[in-house]
């Protein structure tokens, strides 16, 4: 069995050590690194071409942006440093995702990223509220270590 840990969780936390030591979100990404270390340590992780991509696109381009290069080396690190299954979504895969998005009004992308998992996973990590939607789907139970609901710069409880 397998773990995933969605992209807003994972982009916290290799950005925890880039935040000034007085940021508001610094205790959150150190919380949310803490996490991911033990889990990377101790877990076989589930990773999608979907995944990656959004997880490089966060570190370059959302809230506390890093160079491209350094994105480039944290990822290329946390895949040398984990055990890792990587799948790519199949056709019949992107049809059922797109087929949920339009029946859920959930992004088509978090479908990509949990459907090739099916059967294989043991838990979803994530701050993203949108998974709880995934959790319909039965692929695995959905858990949020941190206790924030976040979604596109917006905190719900």
């Amino acid at each position: 069995m397998a773990i995933l840990i969605d992209t807003r969780l994972l982009g916290l936390a290799l950005k925890a050590p880039y935040y000034g030591e007085h940021h508001l979100v610094r205790p959150i990404a150190e919380q949310a690194q803490r996490f991911v270390r033990e889990q990377v340590d101790s877990q076989v992780l589930a990773v999608s071409p979907q995944l990656l991509g959004e997880l490089y696109h966060v570190l370059t381009e959302r809230g506390l942006r890093i160079t491209k290069t350094l994105a480039q080396q944290l990822v290329d690190d946390l895949l040398q440093g984990a055990n890792i299954i990587y799948r790519s979504p199949d056709v019949a895969i992107i049809q059922e995702a797109i087929a949920l998005s339009a029946r859920t009004c959930v992004h088509i992308w978090d479908f990509l990223i949990v459907l090739p998992f099916r059967g294989i996973l043991e838990r979803i990590y994530t701050t993203d509220p949108h998974f709880l939607s995934c959790k319909n789907l039965q692929v695995a139970p959905v858990e949020n270590p941190l206790g924030l609901w976040v979604t596109e710069g917006k905190t719900e409880t």
